[in-house]
């Protein structure tokens, strides 16, 4: 789990420590309190906005994610990848401000 100041040093300092791969997909949540980082690999790190900290990864995608969308309550989020398979994603019980 990585812990950044919210600073630009600190996000590229979350960037290096999510291991998802090159980046290729980003969605803020509604509230703006979730940042979910799609990769090369199957995993989705949902990351907390204020302290950019991992505070759930999302796992079972397959092949890498090249889509991500929160629903308008932030409570679903649905990510896409390169096979063409899309997930719902239940997200109502991270943590919120």
């Amino acid at each position: 789990m990585a812990a950044c100041a919210s600073t630009a040093h600190g996000q590229a300092a979350l960037f290096r420590t999510l291991s998802v791969g090159p980046v290729s997909a980003l969605a803020f949540s509604p509230s703006g309190d979730h940042l979910a980082v799609g990769g090369a690999n199957d995993t989705i790190p949902v990351v907390e906005t204020t302290g950019w900290r991992i505070v759930h990864t999302l796992e079972g995608q397959t092949g890498q994610v090249n889509a991500l969308s929160w629903s308008p309550n932030g409570e679903l989020l649905a990510s896409g990848s390169r096979d063409g398979t899309v997930r719902v994603w239940d997200t109502s019980d991270l943590p919120r401000r």
